[in-house]
């Protein structure tokens, strides 16, 4: 460096080719487990009112039992799964939504058979699925432990 020019901070710093991103939202990169889809994907059977998860029933309505629960697994069955999704549920005037969508996703962890997956709520409005599995948890283990 030349005389009177002081190294920039590592913080202040661009990054090098080799450390920049090619993630157009590095915000939510944090979030892609949220999307497990590169493990096995549930599958919701709706005329038979069952959800499927590797080769497990995890639960079972009845019909019109749980007409909440069923507008959830519905959209994730057409979002094919992703890991999250926007409150589905439409709510009347004297409902408060956020309630709604948070007794929903906890009856549905309520109903189910097993712990190899569960529904979470964000921020009120954003119910995600997430894979419990005991070889899925020792893959993200894998995935973010410093090389």
């Amino acid at each position: 460096m030349g005389k009177g020019k002081k190294r920039p901070k590592r913080s202040e710093r661009k990054p090098r080719a080799s450390e920049a991103s090619s993630d157009p939202e590095p915000a939510r990169a944090q979030d892609r487990h949220d999307s497990p889809a590169d493990g096995p994907l549930p599958r919701w059977d709706k005329p038979a009112g069952e959800l499927w998860f590797r080769d497990q029933l995890m639960l079972s309505f009845e019909k019109k039992a749980a007409p909440m629960e069923e507008t959830l697994l519905d959209a994730w069955e057409a979002a094919n799964w992703i890991g999250g999704i926007f409150d589905p549920i439409e709510h009347d005037s004297q409902d408060v939504p956020e309630k709604q969508l948070e007794n929903a996703v906890s009856r549905l962890n309520k109903a189910l058979r097993s712990r190899w997956m569960r529904f979470h709520v964000r921020d009120h409005r954003f119910a995600r699925w997430e894979d419990c599995h005991p070889d899925a948890r020792h893959a993200r283990s894998r995935q973010r432990r410093p090389r």
